[in-house]
Order: structure tokens, then sequence, then C-alpha cells
């Protein structure tokens, strides 16, 4: 069984704004995720093919994660590929600027790993709770005048 989830805010802050938070690493731990710290492993600016390595929480454990940019269209689009050891993931996070504030989308497609992906009927409907909770928390900080 694979995983899908898609979510969408509409967050009170101009594009180019979100996408400066979003892709500064220094942010990483400051925004909900579970990210404790990510480092840029690839030479030069971000862009499409850099690569990074860090630390994340997955289900309450400390567990080392791997990315690679594998789509890079600022401020518009961009999606990592995610590697660890207990799942392996594609997040695409897309920004459009509307009327009403800019729409953020973020959708993730991955597969839990053993020995996880036998209780996986049971873990699903708790991490798309808490992948919710997240996304909205996040729209607080981008709101609430996060630097």
């Amino acid at each position: 069984m694979a995983v899908h989830w898609e979510n969408v805010m509409i967050v009170d802050r101009p594009i180019d704004e979100i996408w400066a938070i979003l892709v500064d690493l220094f942010n990483t731990p400051r925004l909900p995720g579970g990210s404790m710290a990510l480092r840029q492993t690839s030479p030069g600016p971000m862009a499409l093919g850099s690569t990074f390595e860090g630390r994340r929480i997955v289900l309450g454990v400390e567990t080392r994660i791997r990315e690679r940019v594998i789509e890079w269209d600022p401020p518009n689009v961009m999606a990592a590929s995610i590697e660890t050891k207990a799942f392996g993931a594609i997040e695409r996070i897309t920004l459009v600027a509307g009327a009403d504030g800019t729409t953020c989308t973020d959708v993730i497609d991955g597969e839990l790993r053993m020995p996880l992906k036998m209780i996986e009927p049971l873990l699903e409907p708790f991490l798309r709770r808490q992948r919710r909770a997240q996304m909205r928390q996040t729209k607080e900080l981008l709101e609430g005048g996060f630097q």
C-alpha cells in the first residue's frame, strides 16, 4: 500500500516571501515537520540535483534522512526525493500567487519500509492527521510574521 497525502492551505503572505522561508535551510528545524537539521551536501546554490543530509523525528524516533531536489522552478515548485530507513517518498510543494494570498499545495507520495510496512494500516491515519496538523502550524507561523 502506497501513501498519498495532499494538503492545501492559503497563506496570507506573498509568494516570494514564502518561497524564501521554505528554501532557507536555517528554517528547517524551525518549521513543523520533524526535521531537526538539514545540510546541503552538494556544491553550489540550491538547484535541481542538489543533495542534502539531516536528521528527522519519525514516529518519535530520530533517524537520518537523505534528500535530492528532483524538480526546481522558483518560486512556484520544488520537489525532493526523501530516503530514510523507515520510508521513501517524493514531496512536491507548489506555490501559486492569488488575490487571497498564496496557495500552498504539499503532496507526498511514499512507502513505508519493513517493519513499519506491516502496521501501515494502523499508522497511516495517524501520520495523515499529524501531517495536516503540521500544515496548520506552518500556516500559522508563515502568517504570524515568520522571519
